[in-house]
């Protein structure tokens, strides 16, 4: 990964309602994919139920390989006139 492409992160990264609604989009699909109860027979049922489980575990480990990128920013103190 480049330099600008970790400074576009950390913009979202830093930006923590940004970053929330990110999450809600991904964690929004993986619910609406979760599968129904008679929608198939128990071996089809027990394959959809595994892959969704696999990929909300997927999203989350996503997200928390994100935050590795996240830089906290020391505030710019400017110059001390003061001195």
């Amino acid at each position: 990964m480049n330099d600008l492409e970790k400074d576009l992160l950390n913009t979202i990264l830093n930006n923590e309602p940004l970053l929330n609604a990110v999450r809600k989009v991904f964690i929004k699909r993986v619910e609406q994919e979760k599968p129904v109860i008679g929608d198939a027979d128990n071996m089809k049922l027990g394959e959809k139920y595994r892959a969704y489980e696999q990929a909300g575990e997927m999203i989350k480990k996503g997200f928390d390989d994100l935050l590795a990128y996240k830089v906290e920013k020391k505030p710019d103190k400017g110059f001390d006139k003061s001195r």
